[in-house]
């Protein structure tokens, strides 16, 4: 949720340049840290890092929370 808020945030932010409004969106990946013995710091990372590229392939500006059932980077078409 607070992760949705954020990208919710900067979607609605004015950005303005030189009178011209451009848009900010950002994609978002998020994982969970679980009681799993072999769960490091590096394999949270990659989950989050995971998700971030399912939100952008999903057509970006989203959210996307690491689950079991994603597939591994290298198996994404």
């Amino acid at each position: 949720m607070v992760a949705e808020r954020f990208r919710s945030a900067i979607e609605a932010l004015n950005n303005d340049v030189e009178g011209e409004g451009i848009p900010v969106t950002v994609s978002i990946g998020v994982a969970q840290s679980t009681r799993e013995a072999d769960l490091t710091l590096d394999i949270l990372l990659n989950r989050a890092y995971e998700a971030m590229y399912l939100s952008k392939q999903a057509g970006r500006n989203r959210t996307t929370a690491w689950e079991s059932s994603h597939l591994k980077l290298d198996e994404i078409k």
